[in-house]
Order: structure tokens, then sequence, then C-alpha cells
């Protein structure tokens, strides 16, 4: 039996509610045959969704029925939302806050390369209308159906972001395109990291498409390129339990509901290898572009990763190492004098 070392595996596990329990995901429906949902009828209706669908009809539906290739058409442009206003299983006034209901009133700025379409703008975008949320748009991908005419597709994942407690509800949107003319803009967010605050939102905006020519379009490309170049190679849970045996993985997940979970893997050798991002409507459909909010737990992620690799490095005994011999420590009293490095990454150094 193989023995796996810390120095070798880095496992990356988020639980922060990523399903909930609000809706049974076994209960939602994928594609099976064909495209019965998010037609391109439905998404030029002017018409109210009457609530999320399975995230697999927002990307491209894998079977035999439906015929995929690449997208007839290249985009450049901006699209302006007619509206702002979001459906959703949460008050107007959610927390006493209004606005909840309210998506950011941003325009929305897309090229597309390659099959991947890459927002001009990648920092969090805050609006100016009275929207409760930030929000961070993500690169998401094109393609063609048989069944659309002469109509491309479009998706991309977004991140609804509280514009103080750093939730991250994330959501995903899609929409048809041609050279001149866009269809509604279809979207749904149906996971967080914030137990406290598990809702879904969703809509049906009509917009209306700029096709531009941006002048930073090829550094925009570049960069991306870049970005996804750098990025880790992955590969999936089932191919990992080959590697290992699916009972050194028994324990992985213990005591811990798939629901409850958003993001979970294991970095080795180099690879990571990572279980679907799970959500209350299916799995997410641009798992490496899910985000996550900021709290207590990716602080001490961030310090328990630097130190495995400075272990790694230099051995197990950093952790026994006094802080005060490394950092200039101030205090007007002798409470540092027995803190290590491993007493901080616990939380436990009883200083205050």
């Amino acid at each position: 039996m193989k023995t796996y070392l810390l120095t070798s595996i880095l496992v990356v596990l988020v639980a922060c509610g990523g399903g909930g329990s609000k809706q049974d995901p076994t209960s939602i429906t994928p594609p099976e045959s064909k495209r019965d949902w998010l037609t391109t009828d439905e998404l030029f209706e002017n018409k109210i969704p009457a609530g999320p669908i399975h995230n697999d009809y927002f990307v491209e539906i894998d079977n035999s029925e439906v015929i995929v290739s690449d997208a007839e058409h290249e985009f450049s442009g901006r699209l302006t939302l007619s509206s702002s206003s979001l459906e959703g299983s949460v008050s107007d006034a959610f927390f006493g806050e209004p606005g909840i209901r309210v998506f950011p009133n941003i325009d929305l700025e897309f090229i597309s390369d390659s099959g991947n379409l890459i927002p001009t703008q990648r920092q969090i975008l805050k609006p100016t209308n009275n929207s409760y949320w930030h929000i961070l748009i993500s690169p998401g991908k094109t393609w063609s159906e048989d069944d659309d005419g002469d109509w491309s597709r479009a998706a991309f994942p977004f991140t609804l972001i509280h514009k103080q407690r750093n939730e991250a509800h994330n959501g995903v949107a899609t929409f048809l395109y041609n050279q001149a003319q866009v269809s509604q803009l279809r979207l749904q967010v149906v996971q967080e990291t914030a137990s406290w605050s598990r809702i879904d939102l969703w809509a049906q905006f009509p917009m209306t498409y700029q096709p531009e020519v941006f002048d930073s379009a090829e550094t925009i490309i570049s960069k991306f390129q870049l970005e996804e170049s750098g990025r880790l190679p992955t590969a999936s849970w089932d191919e990992l339990s080959q590697q290992v045996g699916a009972s050194t993985l028994v324990g992985f997940n213990s005591g811990l509901i798939e629901s409850d979970i958003s993001m979970t893997g294991i970095v080795m050798d180099g690879i990571v290898y990572h279980q679907p991002c799970y959500t209350r409507f299916g799995n997410y459909p641009f798992c490496h572009q899910m985000r996550q909010g900021a709290f207590s737990t990716t602080k001490s992620m961030g310090a328990a990763i630097a130190m495995f690799r400075l272990a790694e490095k230099y051995g197990d005994s950093v952790f026994e190492l006094l802080i005060k011999d490394y950092v200039n420590v101030t205090a007007p009293h002798d409470g540092w004098d027995n803190v290590t490095f491993a007493d901080a990454l616990n939380m436990s150094t009883g200083i205050g």
C-alpha cells in the first residue's frame, strides 16, 4: 500500500453551503435527448422565467441528437441591459437592505476568440443603481447548435458579491447572437459561499448589442491565453480514485453533506483532481471560474499552504519556530515569548 506524504498532496476543501437545502438537486432534470429549455424561441420571448433550471442547459448539450459546432460568428462589443429586476426566492429587503433583487446596471463587454468569450473588464464592478450587489464577470464560451439557425450561442459565469460581507453568489448566463443582433439574456444564481444566505435568483433581460472593435483586444486575448496556460492541469475525481484506490479517498468528505460543499479537490504531483462544483440545480458548468467568499477560513487556508511549503523545503521543525525570532514584536508584555508559528496557524496564541 502506498503512503502519501503531506508534502506531496495538498488538500483543498471548501465547504460553504454550495447546494443548500432549498432545492433537492436530484429533482432537477438535466437535458436528455434534445434542447427543451433555452431554445431559440424561448430566448427571444419577452417573458419572466418561472424559476431556475438545470445548469447544463446553459452550455452545450452533449448528446447525439444535438449537433454542436464552433460558433458561426465572432463577438466583439457591448451589451446593455434594458432591465435590472431579478426574480428570486427572497424578499426585496433581505437583511434589511433594499436592492437584493436588483441586478447591477453595468454594460457587458466581451471579445470572442477560439471559442472563448472573454470579458474586457475582469475586476469587480460597482453599480451606480441601488443594487445590493457588486459583480465579477468571468470568461465563458461560444458555440453553435444546429437548431439555432443563423445564430451563435454564448454563455458566461458571473459572481454577485455583497457590498460589505464578501458573500460570493455564483451564477451563469446565456444569450444568442449574430453579427448585429442579440437575443435576451437569461441568467440564474443558484450557489453561494454563504450558509446564512442561501437564495436563488433568476431573470431574462432584454438587451441591445453595440458591435465594437476594442483597441485593447489583442492585449486582452494574450493575457487570457497566458492565464489559461499558467493553470495547473486538472483531472476528475474518478481518475484519482483509479490511481490511489477508492478506499484511500473514502474519508475525504467525511462528516460533510454533499450539498454543503462548494468546491473540493486534491493537488497531487502538480495535477488538480477535483469533484464537481455542486449547486442546487446541477453541477456548475464553469467550475474553474467559481469564486469563493473571503472569510476566516480563507485566511487560515492561505497560512496553512505557506507553512506546508516551508515544511517541504526546510522540514517540519518550522512549525515550532518562535514568531518573536522572525518578527519585530513590540508588545509591552512577554505573552509572545513562547508563541510558535503552529500556535498562530491553529489560532490558539492566547494573546488576544
